[in-house]
């Protein structure tokens, strides 16, 4: 985890912050477990000194700190430069999205209420053939079209990439994402609507 994507921040006045290398630690273990924010700090506190932790944060503090942008641009650097050794071996990326159902008080309400609408997400994943590696994502709301989310994914391509071919379904079959292919130097195989 000691890597150039994770920035400390800096701060003047009040209580000093946690590290964010210690936050993103925490977080993934607790992704890695899926565990509750409560239930995770527990974990934490058993495994404080293998993970080389200073303190184990309040449950609160990482409830806050999931929700941030800067944790999920953290995150995503830190997954880009996990996925930067398999973009040299990957001749075909595939794309594609999932729905993931949001919990919270919209999923408690749905569950009591049938007219109330369930609130989910989608996760737009750019992945190799050859050796199934996540190479990109974004995460989206549930209601945005999987069109619209190729060009974001195309820009995370290295330029040095190994990658000539980008297959996927017919939710990404548009001129504008084919001319996207082409321009990212990639042969567009996608199923036509």
């Amino acid at each position: 985890m000691e890597s150039s994507a994770i920035h400390d921040w800096t701060r003047k006045n009040g209580r000093p912050r946690t590290a964010r290398r210690e936050l993103v630690l925490c977080l993934l273990v607790r992704a890695y477990f899926d565990l509750s924010f409560r239930r995770s700090v527990g974990l934490l506190k058993l495994l404080q000194p293998v993970l080389g932790l200073g303190r184990v944060p309040h449950f609160n503090t990482l409830q806050k700190y999931n929700r941030t942008d800067g944790m999920t641009a953290t995150l995503q650097g830190v997954l880009a430069e996990v996925a930067a050794p398999f973009w040299a071996v990957e001749e075909t990326i595939s794309v594609d999205a999932t729905g993931l159902l949001l919990h919270g008080s919209g999923a408690w309400r749905s569950n009591k209420d049938e007219k109330t609408p369930r609130d989910f997400a989608k996760l737009h994943v750019l992945s190799g053939t050859k050796t199934r590696a996540t190479l990109a994502i974004r995460l989206t709301r549930g209601a945005w079209h999987d069109s619209t989310q190729l060009e974001p994914l195309l820009e995370q391509k290295p330029d040095d990439a190994a990658a000539r071919r980008l297959t996927g379904d017919s939710a990404y079959w548009s001129h504008k994402n084919c001319a996207e292919a082409e321009r990212a130097d990639l042969q567009p195989i996608m199923k036509p609507k």
